[in-house]
């Protein structure tokens, strides 16, 4: 079975932030914030399951912060 991903608490906040105010800052900040916990998770506790939860929320951060880009077109107009 698997256990409950552990998230820290100014993941949680941001996140709470990003959906409730969403913009394409908000989701760039966070799934930076995310990639930089990934890197220094796997560096110093490589292979514990939370390198993967962090990987996963910052994949997810960033395809937020995508859909809130304009699409080609409209960013030529």
């Amino acid at each position: 079975m698997n256990e409950p991903i552990a998230i820290p608490s100014i993941v949680s906040a941001r996140w709470q932030e990003a959906l409730a105010r969403p913009s394409i800052g908000r989701w760039r900040s966070l799934a930076q914030m995310l990639a930089s916990m990934v890197v220094n998770a796997s560096v110093y506790t490589p292979g514990s399951p939370i390198v993967g939860d962090l990987r996963t929320l910052a994949h997810v951060a960033h395809t937020h912060m995508l859909s809130l880009q304009p699409e080609l077109e409209e960013a030529a107009a």
